[in-house]
């Protein structure tokens, strides 16, 4: 007979479910609040209660703070506090969020970088927006913006208490800032002192620095690029229209599992054939494209179809590029 499971074993399995489907087809957004929500809806889906949803603000006074009490195995307990998640936090998370500039975050070093998501990651986490999975949550926005930043971050190269422990020690530090009290003061310094002097505590900004690495960008990859002709579309909005197919798939389609795809249409759209015809990179990426006509076209005509590698350079074939060569005086 197979083992029986409770409640909360099953929605924890399913939500691992979801974020294993996220590996293969993450949610785009702009790493604003709404795209942290998605994402706790998303792998909290099979909770529809809780998924996606703020927890209710927490009525606190005197010398209370919210708090939950973490069990370590062998150690004890350790009692971390959030935020009451009032009117205030929210706004806080906002700020948090908006502050996040993903071009910046491009020209960091690996120190500087992981330096950003600690900070980006202890301040949603003291903030804790959800009824559940916050955590889980994190975990997968954080890696997907390092991702699109242009690191790898696998918190997979650290154990599960190291990153509770971490995690842990940053909320209760900045609950400490904001204590109000000498006896909330008091409390939470016991409990930051206990966390450090664990055997296996090492600071979050270490944590990412260990599991981050650089992305390479594969400029062997190849993508066949195709435009073809969409009748039903063109007459509906009467412009020529045509699908961006990529390896025979739909731009938009393909974009949700290949994160070097965004790139490659970049420098697609910086050919000079497309830049004449108004294409942009946001039309590529839309899978659609409706094309200018030319002033020396009688009629409105699709692009050339090519072969790109992952930067978006044209990849020629081997004959013209040998006739280019020829042309420039190579010896073959």
């Amino acid at each position: 007979m197979g083992k029986g499971y409770s409640e909360e074993e099953i929605k924890d399995k399913l939500s691992f479910i979801r974020l294993s489907e996220l590996r293969e087809n993450p949610i785009k957004g702009n790493f604003d609040l709404e795209h942290l929500k998605k994402l706790n809806g998303y792998i909290f889906q099979d909770s529809p209660d809780v998924a996606g949803k703020f927890r209710p603000e927490v009525k606190i006074s005197g010398n209370e703070l919210w708090q939950k009490v973490r069990s370590y195995s062998g150690f004890g307990s350790i009692t971390v506090c959030y935020s009451p998640m009032d009117s205030k936090s929210i706004k806080e998370a906002e700020s948090v969020l908006n502050s996040v500039n993903i071009e910046r975050l491009k020209t960091l070093d690996k120190s500087e970088f992981a330096k950003e998501i600690a900070s980006i990651y202890k301040k949603l986490d003291y903030i804790h927006p959800f009824p559940d999975g916050n955590s889980r949550t994190l975990r997968e926005f954080t890696r997907t913006l390092s991702e699109e930043a242009g690191f790898k971050l696998d918190w997979a190269k650290s154990t599960q208490t190291e990153v509770y422990l971490a995690r842990d020690f940053e909320v209760n530090s900045i609950s400490l800032l904001r204590a109000s009290t000498p006896t909330q003061k008091m409390a939470l310094q016991d409990e930051i002192d206990a966390i450090r002097y664990h055997k296996e505590y090492k600071p979050l900004e270490k944590i990412i620095e260990c599991s981050l690495s650089k992305l390479s960008v594969e400029q062997s990859k190849v993508y066949k690029i195709e435009f073809s002709f969409n009748k039903e579309l063109s007459e509906k909005i009467g412009k020529k229209s045509y699908d961006v197919l990529v390896n025979g798939i739909k731009s938009d389609v393909l974009l949700k599992r290949d994160n070097q795809l965004s790139k490659a249409l970049e420098g697609l759209a910086n050919h000079k054939d497309l830049r004449e015809k108004g294409i942009s990179a946001e039309s590529l990426k839309s899978g659609t494209i409706q094309p200018l006509m030319l002033p020396n076209e009688f009629k409105v005509n699709r692009p050339e179809n090519r072969k790109i590698d992952a930067l978006g350079s044209k990849i020629e074939s081997k004959s013209t590029s040998d006739l280019q060569k020829k042309s420039k005086g190579f010896s073959l």
